[in-house]
């Protein structure tokens, strides 16, 4: 049985993981165009990824906990999938 996933994850100028570990799940992580600036994800070698307001990201199967976001107070990143 799939559990649906839709989260609303405030952003921080240091990073926050979208989720809690071992939490594994097929998401799309979204910046809304109403995004002010450029978002972050945290690279797999620790460097900052952008995403731009508007831009998407489909993971297929990735533990949410190992996702980390950060970007300016005020803006947002959505979550949606399931696991």
């Amino acid at each position: 049985m799939s559990i649906f996933l839709a989260r609303h994850i405030d952003l921080t100028a240091s990073y926050v993981a979208i989720g809690t570990d071992n939490v594994y799940a097929h998401i799309t992580i979204s910046a809304p165009t109403t995004n002010a600036t450029v978002s972050y994800l945290e690279g797999d070698t620790g460097d900052d990824v952008e995403l731009y307001a508007g831009e998407w990201h489909v993971f297929n199967h990735v533990n949410m906990g190992d996702i980390k976001a950060k970007g300016t107070v005020g803006d947002i990143l959505t979550v949606v999938g399931e696991n």
